[in-house]
């Protein structure tokens, strides 16, 4: 069986390296309005020739005259950041996760190591871009302030910049919000550049404060770690950030933690998916736990089988978890009716459970960091009512999405690459909207959260 591997590659690149898009705004290089042209032309033909869902969003005459509009926004010369922030513009076009746009690799490098950093950590509730931690000890900006400005760009106007030119599947805002929050730093440096000295005006009692802040390198950053979300895993007694159990015998509850599905990053940890699940569901069905709490916030998505296996802990009768999987027919040229070809899809997208499978009351926790595999995941168990869906709207769609093979594009001008995801994958049959998976329960549900009793208490207060 294919292992199938529905994890955003840039949420692969958050993960693996703490670092996607990155860009030095010094660099020297420029480049003519023709050359930049060129490369936007050669990726059109390559999105229209492999990327499925160019026209999802988008009829025929629309796309094309999107993209027209981005050609005709470029200068006579651009550098290298200016030449990214217009390429990376066509994510708002195609409007897909998996779709990914990335400097060429000596930018790439050279940032990593020796790029200056916003040194705060914030969090955007869809209004305020709201301070909650400094990540240098040059910094003293108070905490719970909200910042109106930075480098002289007001916030609203800023985080609109960053929303046109970062992924997301379809009209979903919570994967936007859910990276500000993980990777605030990354992300302005991502589109900004590198910078020593960073122009800060702030709120504090209802005054306007401006201060000069030092900016810092990732190695130097402290409370910013984009990648260090560590949990115990209870069986081993290892440490693993992805998967974890708890259980309280006395309560007859459990709390499982899924961060991952992607084998790759899960045997880091000294952990085996089908394994470690299995253990877990063992020890659930031992205690007779009543009431199961799977966590699958932040979770980027991974293997697809990884996330069968865990559904099919779940149900108690086969369930159709996947409709249709289609690829771009290249013989059918601009036939739009026929442009996609339907794929055989393993059992027909029916997923059989497993003969001791969990029947008690289930709650599952999502957010803007849910998505592909996990996204899956969360719309499989609410369209099927089996549990009950906490937290906020999934990042990645309830109803189409792309997954592998993804094909690495390299511009051959400006050596951007580009991801661009071959497959699609219809989750519901017919789509009706292009959201991710609306919780039945909304509620900001905090980080440390990790026992089923504490979310009961805040759900029943």
């Amino acid at each position: 069986m294919t292992r199938q591997r529905n994890i955003p590659p840039i949420a692969k690149l958050i993960l693996l390296v703490c670092l996607p898009f990155s860009l030095l705004s010094q660099s020297s290089k420029v480049f003519s309005k023709q050359e930049i042209e060129s490369d936007i032309i050669y990726l059109k033909n390559e999105l229209v020739n492999k990327h499925p869902n160019i026209y999802l969003y988008n009829d025929y005459n629309l796309f094309h005259n999107k993209y027209d509009s981005v050609l005709n926004s470029i200068g006579d010369s651009s550098t290298t950041f200016e030449a990214f922030s217009t390429i990376s513009s066509i994510s708002s076009i195609i409007r897909d996760n998996h779709t990914v746009f990335i400097p060429d690799e000596e930018t790439f490098i050279a940032a990593f190591n020796t790029a200056m950093l916003f040194p705060l950590k914030t969090k955007w509730n869809g209004t305020n871009l709201t301070v909650i931690n400094n990540c240098t000890d040059k910094s003293n900006v108070p905490i719970g302030c909200s910042i109106v400005s930075i480098n002289g760009m007001e916030i609203s106007e800023l985080i609109d910049y960053m929303r046109l030119r970062w992924p997301a599947d379809g009209y979903n805002t919570t994967y936007f919000n859910y990276s500000v929050n993980s990777n605030f730093p990354i992300m302005y440096f991502s589109l900004f550049g590198s910078f020593k000295t960073f122009n800060i005006n702030y709120v504090k009692n209802d005054s306007v404060v401006t201060i000069k802040l030092d900016g810092e390198t990732m190695p130097s950053m402290k409370e910013f770690q984009p990648c260090s979300n560590y949990y115990k895993n209870e069986l081993t007694d290892s440490t693993g950030p992805y998967l974890n159990i708890r259980i309280d015998s006395l309560e007859q509850n459990s709390f499982m933690k899924v961060g991952v599905f992607e084998d790759d990053l899960i045997s880091k940890y000294g952990q085996n998916f089908n394994k470690t699940i299995s253990a877990y569901f063992h020890l659930v069905n031992n205690y007779k736990v009543d009431t199961l709490v799977i966590d699958v916030r932040n979770n980027l998505g991974g293997t697809s089988i990884n996330m069968q296996e865990l559904l099919s802990y779940l149900f108690d009768e086969p369930v159709k978890i996947k409709h249709a999987d289609y690829v771009v027919d290249r013989k059918r040229g601009d036939d739009l009716d026929k442009r996609l070809k339907e794929q055989r899809i393993t059992n027909k997208g029916i997923l059989n459970p497993k003969k001791k499978s969990y029947k008690g009351t289930l709650i599952v926790l999502a957010n803007g960091g849910t998505c592909s595999a996990a996204a899956i995941f969360t719309s499989a168990i609410k369209a099927y009512n089996r549990g009950l869906i906490v937290g906020e709207e999934t990042g990645g769609s309830k109803a189409i999405i792309t997954g592998s093979p993804i094909e690495q594009v390299i511009l051959p001008n400006t050596k951007i690459k580009v991801l661009i995801p071959t497959r699609r994958i219809q989750i519901l049959e017919p789509p009706k909207n292009y959201e991710g998976v609306k919780p039945d329960i909304r509620i900001d549900l905090p980080e440390s959260l990790h026992t089923a009793s504490e979310l009961i208490n805040l759900i029943n207060n």
